[in-house]
């Protein structure tokens, strides 16, 4: 009789659950915007180079942000701003400027 119970909550649940998707997947979809896009978005990148920081997003279309890059073994940080554009797909572009602050002499260890 447990199997059996066992067995007729767990169709409920999966049945429930179902119909609370379902009216999500016939909704609308979403639309991107450049608006959409707002807040702190940390990154990190490796290749010839490696850098990490993080980029700061108005909603409006232009963004600023930080980061610190190891090239030929040189340490630097640097400034980042530019302009953003986001299309109604979710695809857009970034058009970013990347300003040198200084150099780091110190040692990591």
């Amino acid at each position: 009789m447990k199997l059996l119970t066992s067995g007729i909550i767990s169709a409920s649940l999966m049945l429930g659950c179902s119909l609370l998707i379902a009216p999500m997947a016939l909704a609308a979809p979403q639309t991107c915007s450049v608006e959409k896009l707002q807040g702190r978005y940390v990154f990190t990148g490796q290749g010839t180079n490696y850098h990490y920081g993080a980029f700061d997003f108005d909603g409006a279309g232009k963004f600023s942000g930080k980061q610190t890059s190891l090239r030929h073994a040189i340490v630097q940080r640097e400034a980042l701003n530019g302009t953003y554009t986001i299309d109604q797909d979710c695809t857009g572009t970034i058009t970013l400027k990347v300003n040198p602050v200084a150099p780091h002499t110190g040692t990591s260890s």
